[in-house]
């Protein structure tokens, strides 16, 4: 090749290397420069895009929907009460029997004779009482006597002084007289005849003194002898009264054994202690059947009205008053109730207060059914958020707040979940704005923006 030939060559070559300098210096920059703003835009986070919900009142009037569970207003169990075999009984399962009606009756073969002997002993005992009776009777008879004759006699002493003094009188009378006429007989004026008269007047005179002394010791020993009759009566009358009392003692110990053994064939006889449905049986014919057995007889239930338990929550409690007006749900029917009671008191497990509410018997409601009881109560207004804003860490419960763009944490108290929405008791104020779907990776500072 010729030198003039390679000189041009070099020189374009030249040329076209300048070129391809200068566009790359051009265009490089250019294409990279959407390169390096998405690596700076990749470097610096975003706001997360979150929808806001506001925090408001909830209603003073709240229904609460409880579980409940449905019982007879009275149920009991029937026990036997002696030792025997089922003869027979007369009510099973499902029927309705009336107060004192004979369910079933038990057979015990030693009851009738110890019946007999004790009625036996009874009549004895009976007839020893009617004995003794008989006695006190006719020593109160004798001693009625005693006493009249003792009377008598005291009558008789006192007729007796009352003679006595008379015929004293008499005698002083005539000892006087004797002594005048003896003295007129000794100056010779009367007469030895007229004289003897008035002596033998005298001698008469105490005679019969003498003769009223001794009536009167003859009715004073009658009185005495009396007396001691009396006394003696006396104390037969109290010792026949003793004996009175002990038969009738007997005749008591008696008839209580017959008591008792009457006691022990009524026991034998189940009888319903109130009306009710026979909700259980535990007997057949023939079986033996012991007092203090653990497995009744019988279960009877009372179902003309119903009762329903239902545990109200500790927020609620304050307001279920006696009267208030509950509905029991079941099988699609809505059945008026009034609350009974409640145990003023909160359980300490559950803190709950049981209540209970009482409701006419219904043929969608049976003892032992599983039911919904609707309570209208009226309280402070809770603040509601929704369900889904919550954040459950492990040392508290969260709502993620909105201030500025930015999130804030706050620790809340959560009352009733109502489903979508729940009640915040403390932590946070109606028109706080809160997120309304929280995430586990929200954090305090936490810049947002709104949906």
């Amino acid at each position: 090749m010729k030198t003039s030939e390679i000189r041009p060559l070099k020189l374009a070559n030249w040329k076209v290397s300048l070129l391809l300098i200068f566009l790359l210096g051009v265009l490089v920059p250019v294409g990279l420069a959407p390169l390096r703003a998405d690596q700076q835009r990749q470097s610096k986070p975003l706001p997360l895009k979150v929808k806001l919900a506001t925090a408001h009142l909830g209603d003073q009037e709240e229904t609460l929907e409880l579980p409940a569970t449905v019982e007879a207003v009275q149920e009991t169990q029937l026990f036997a009460r002696g030792n025997g075999f089922v003869e027979s009984y007369y009510a099973d399962l499902g029927d309705q029997v009336r107060a004192g009606q004979l369910l079933a009756r038990l057979q015990a073969s030693e009851l009738p004779s110890r019946l007999a002997q004790s009625q036996a002993d009874v009549v004895q005992a009976r007839a020893d009482l009617h004995q003794a009776q008989s006695d006190v009777a006719r020593a109160r008879a004798a001693l009625l006597q005693g006493q009249a004759e003792m009377v008598k006699a005291r009558a008789d002493v006192d007729q007796g002084r009352a003679d006595l003094k008379q015929r004293q009188h008499e005698a002083d009378f005539a000892r006087r007289s004797d002594g005048r006429w003896q003295k007129l007989l000794e100056d010779g004026a009367v007469s030895i005849q007229e004289a003897d008269q008035r002596r033998s007047s005298l001698l008469s005179s105490n005679a019969s003194v003498d003769s009223a002394r001794q009536r009167i010791e003859a009715a004073s020993a009658q009185v005495r002898a009396a007396q001691a009759r009396v006394h003696s009566l006396a104390s037969e009358v109290g010792a026949a009264r003793s004996r009175v009392e002990s038969a009738r003692a007997r005749l008591n110990a008696r008839q209580a054994e017959v008591d008792q053994v009457l006691a022990e064939i009524d026991h034998l006889n189940i009888r319903a202690p109130f009306d009710g449905v026979i909700t259980e049986r535990g007997l057949e014919t023939g079986q033996l059947v012991e007092a203090g057995a653990r497995k009744p007889l019988f279960r009877l239930a009372r179902q003309d009205r119903l009762r329903v338990f239902v545990d109200v929550p500790q927020s609620s409690a304050g307001e279920i008053k006696a009267g208030q007006i509950a509905y029991i749900h079941a099988g699609g029917d809505r059945l008026p109730g009034v609350m009974a009671r409640t145990a003023r008191a909160l359980d300490p497990v559950t803190r709950t207060l049981r209540s209970e509410i009482h409701l006419k018997s219904s043929l969608a409601l049976a003892p032992g059914m599983h039911v919904q009881v609707e309570l209208k109560v009226k309280r402070h207004p809770p603040v509601l958020v929704p369900t889904s804003s919550l954040l459950t860490r492990s040392d508290a419960t969260l709502v993620a707040t909105v201030q500025s763009g930015e999130i804030q944490l706050k620790p809340v108290t959560v009352g009733i979940d109502r489903g979508v929405e729940v009640e915040i008791l403390s932590g946070l104020q109606p028109g706080q704005q809160v997120v309304a779907t929280a995430r586990d990776s929200l954090a305090d500072g936490q810049k947002v923006e709104t949906k």
